[in-house]
């Protein structure tokens, strides 16, 4: 028997060898806390000395236990844990911060059903405690000191609902059961409403990110929209159609800068692969957007005007305007002279271009 306890003792005190100080710091700590709040009790001699015994003892009959099992024994015993959390580093500080947190949840949703808390959450006789507890485990699982990830929010539904619905399956006591009629089809619309919810707000961060890659989209007319709301209607963005056809101009221009009028008129038969080239061209200068993909460049040469040539970007993305839109930009191609002894001299071209029409809605007239 005394070698068994003997071989017990060195065990124990060979894993205590192993253990960090900081980790054997804080269990001593939280037992000397559990001795101070269970055993012994708290007494306040320096708030009788200086009067203010009056002030604060009703605060302290709030938050100090006058049992083991109540929830500000796991309040106390959380708060304790972060704060030792802090003398730990690496893996040990993310393990007691976590038993501080597996402490103050069960605390917290304990506090809000004491009879003036939970007459407060009760609206419209639904009691929404489980869904500020879903709140906080969502933190708890995903969140990090710097951002709360989008995960959290559509889960927080789902976690809200197995915590509202979780007393249905357990009898007074430690037994489970299974719930009656009336009480399934409760947790059956419970769920149902609690999915339905997850959803919207994953279509909001949808949305959003849709927004995002697709900024032609803000420029909409969102106002028939059933889930988009533009607080400022008459303030949208412009649209990115403008910008693309304002950086084909100089592209036009610099192609043609240095060709002689003849090899302007050969580009010109070939229209359709140049405006092909420019777009390209224009793709990879503007901003990266998947929506990029989704602008079409196309040109033709206008009949009855020499060397005068017209630019379409057509949008072939989702729009209010089921019949679509165009952005249209003239471009006249002129000979640019210079006029020396003895004669004059043809010396390249000038490319002026108009001022940009659009949205036209539909899509272009095919060129006669």
């Amino acid at each position: 028997m005394i070698d068994a306890l003997n071989l017990i003792l060195i065990n124990i005190i060979s894993v205590l060898g192993v253990l960090p100080w900081r980790l054997i710091l804080f269990i001593l700590i939280v037992l000397f806390v559990f001795s101070v709040i269970f055993k012994f009790g708290i007494r306040f001699p320096l708030l009788t000395l200086f009067g203010l015994k009056e002030v604060f003892e009703p605060l302290a009959k709030a938050v100090i236990p006058t049992k083991a099992d109540s929830w500000q024994s796991l309040i106390w015993i959380s708060i304790f844990s972060w704060i030792t959390s802090l003398l730990l580093e690496g893996y040990y500080q993310v393990i007691v911060a976590s038993i501080g947190w597996i402490f103050l949840i069960p605390g917290f949703h304990w506090f809000m059903h004491g009879d003036k808390i939970k007459k407060v959450l009760t609206i419209n006789q639904i009691f929404i405690a489980p869904w500020i507890t879903g709140a906080v485990v969502c933190l708890f699982l995903f969140a990090s000191p710097t951002e709360v990830p989008r995960i959290a929010f559509v889960s927080w539904p789902i976690i809200s609902a197995v915590i509202a619905g979780l007393p249905k399956f357990i009898k007074s006591g430690s037994e489970f059961k299974i719930p009656a009629p009336p009480d399934r089809l409760e947790l059956s619309i419970l769920l149902l409403f609690n999915l339905l919810l997850s959803c919207w707000i994953q279509f909001c961060f949808s949305t959003q990110v849709w927004l995002t890659q697709y900024p032609t989209l803000r420029a909409d007319d969102m106002s028939n929209s059933a889930f988009v709301v533009q607080l400022n209607p008459q303030d949208r963005p412009r649209s990115r159609g403008v910008d693309i056809l304002n950086e084909v101009e100089p592209l036009l221009q610099s192609e043609l800068a240095n060709k002689s009028w003849s090899q302007v008129e050969r580009w010109l038969l070939d229209f359709n692969q140049q405006v092909s080239t420019l777009q390209t061209a224009v793709m990879n200068q503007i901003p990266g957007f998947p929506e990029n993909s989704l602008w079409r460049l196309e040109g033709r040469v206008l009949p009855g005007r020499e060397y005068a040539v017209q630019l379409l970007l057509i949008w072939q993305g989702p729009t209010a305007d089921a019949n679509g839109y165009y952005f249209s930009k003239t471009c006249e191609i002129n000979q640019r002279r210079q006029v020396p002894n003895p004669k004059p001299t043809q010396i390249g071209v000038d490319v002026q271009c108009g001022t940009i029409e659009g949205p036209i809605s539909g899509v272009p007239e095919p060129t006669q």
